[in-house]
C-alpha cells in the first residue's frame, strides 16, 4: 500500500482519484491546494504526488519550489494541457505528465512505475549512507559523527574529496 498525495481544485477529481487508489490498495490524501498539501507532506511521508497543473489562483508547478529534499515522484495532470506546459512540468522534476480525462489503464500503469522509481531511488540513497558509515570510517566521537555528516552530504556528489 502507497501513501499518495492528490491536489486538485476539483472536489469530483479529488475523490474519484481517491476511489481509484483505494480500489489498487493505495491510500489517498486530498488536497485542494499547494498549501493544503504541504502542510500535508509536513505530517504525512507520500510515496507518490498526482499534482493538478491549474490550481484556483496558483499554478501547481510551484509545488516543486516547496516540497522537501526526499525526492518523490510528481505525476503531473492537466485537463488543458500543452506541449509547453508538458515541458515545463518534466524541467521542474515531474515524473510524467497526464491529461484529462485521466485514462486509468495509463495512471495505472504509470503510477506504478513512480512508485518503483521513488522506491529505487530510497533504496540507493540508503545504500549509498549505509556504505559511506560503514565501510570509509570508523569511529563515534563527535567529531566523527560531524565527519560522517559531511560525507553524507557530499556523497552523492561527483566531486573528490581529501580529508586530513
Amino acid at each position: 500500500m502507497a501513501e499518495i498525495l492528490v491536489i486538485d481544485d476539483e472536489a469530483s477529481i479529488r475523490t474519484g482519484l481517491e476511489t481509484f487508489l483505494a480500489i489498487r490498495g493505495h491510500h489517498a490524501s486530498l488536497a485542494a491546494s499547494l498549501a493544503q498539501g504541504q502542510a500535508l507532506a509536513k505530517v504525512i511521508t507520500f510515496d507518490a504526488v498526482l499534482l493538478d497543473v491549474f490550481l484556483q489562483e496558483e499554478d501547481g508547478l510551484d509545488w516543486f519550489s516547496l516540497v522537501g529534499t526526499r525526492p518523490v515522484p510528481v505525476l503531473v495532470l492537466s485537463g488543458q494541457a500543452d506541449l509547453a506546459t508538458a515541458v515545463k512540468a518534466i524541467q521542474k522534476g515531474a515524473f510524467d505528465f497526464l491529461e484529462k480525462p485521466l485514462d486509468p489503464i495509463r495512471l495505472s500503469q504509470t503510477l506504478d512505475r513512480a512508485l518503483e522509481h521513488g522506491r529505487l531511488v530510497g533504496q540507493v540513497q540508503k545504500l549509498r549512507e549505509e556504505l559511506v558509515q560503514k565501510r570509509f570510517v570508523v569511529g563515534e566521537s563527535p567529531r566523527m559523527a560531524e565527519l560522517m555528516h559531511l560525507l553524507g552530504r557530499v556523497a552523492p556528489s561527483p566531486l573528490s574529496l581529501l580529508i586530513t
